[in-house]
């Protein structure tokens, strides 16, 4: 009845997956793989796998993308496919509206025996899979300097059953609350300033808080704060022009969870393909982010 979405200290770099909108405002054909493990050495915690991708088409104005993602968590396993649409309005040169709609389909898997002592469990607790249609939608306003958005990338809220007359899980809606802003500080240093609301029914409130300095062009290095839960640190690098590579280490404060584990990792890795020269010409440029 709680959070079900994963979570991504690098939100900022993996918008696409959880709005729709985002689809296109890099600007080029954008690739993007992303994989997080979750409270090291803590049994059956969860670990991530996402592939995404987007790219403008007709100058633009309509925008593509799609999704995969694969989420496990001690003995269930959920894939997910989605291609998203996105129409773009233009206020200026520099200033974007888009809208966009998320259509996908989910697979949920369960196999209780995995886990430990199974056989003491009741007869009545199978292991079972579903496989459902669902869509979400996304708001996203964008400039070179700020970007704000709202999304929800699932609204169905699917029953997936495990035997005639029963379910054992139930998807929740959440919504997704994304802001941002790019500060100079001199000709060769900027300030990055972002964040990532998240709310669900059966779950508090999250919020992340993130600060980058982006330096000279070619990397990043920051810190993040997610209220009552983790701290952690990220940095990222244009090993080329078109190439970025991110890494987040997160440590859990929480009493409940710090004596068990090691931390959070993560690692990202996008690729631009842009056909003509783009009117955001290095990193330093916000919608490169």
């Amino acid at each position: 009845m709680g959070q079900q979405d994963a979570m991504y200290t690098h939100y900022m770099y993996n918008t696409v997956s959880v709005n729709p909108a985002y689809a296109g405002s890099r600007d080029a054909f954008s690739f993007t793989l992303l994989h997080r493990t979750q409270w090291l050495d803590f049994p059956g915690a969860p670990q991530t796998q996402i592939f995404s991708c987007h790219a403008p088409i007709n100058g633009g104005v309509n925008n593509i993308g799609c999704s995969v993602i694969h989420d496990e968590i001690g003995p269930v396993n959920t894939y997910a496919l989605a291609v998203d649409y996105a129409f773009k309005i233009s206020f200026s040169q520099k200033r974007f509206l888009s809208f966009g709609l998320k259509l996908g389909v989910e697979s949920f898997n369960i196999d209780f025996e995995t886990i430990d002592n199974y056989e003491y469990l009741s007869e009545s607790i199978d292991s079972g899979s579903s496989l459902l249609p669902n869509a979400g939608f996304g708001l996203y306003y964008y400039s070179q300097l700020f970007y704000l958005g709202v999304s929800s990338p699932r609204l169905v809220r699917n029953y997936y059953k495990y035997e005639e007359g029963g379910f054992f899980a139930q998807e929740e809606r959440h919504f997704y609350f994304i802001s941002g802003g790019l500060l100079d500080i001199d000709r060769e240093t900027k300030l990055k300033l972002t964040s990532l609301v998240k709310m669900t029914h059966g779950a508090p409130i999250s919020i992340d808080l993130t600060t980058e300095f982006l330096f000279k062009e070619q990397f990043s290095l920051g810190a993040f704060f997610r209220i009552g839960d983790a701290v952690g640190l990220l940095a990222s690098v244009e090993v080329l022009p078109q190439l970025m590579l991110g890494y987040s280490f997160d440590w859990s404060y929480v009493n409940q969870t710090v004596t068990y584990n090691k931390g959070s990792h993560e690692i990202i890795l996008r690729y631009d393909i842009r056909k003509q020269k783009s009117q955001y010409q290095s990193m330093k440029d916000f919608c490169r982010f």
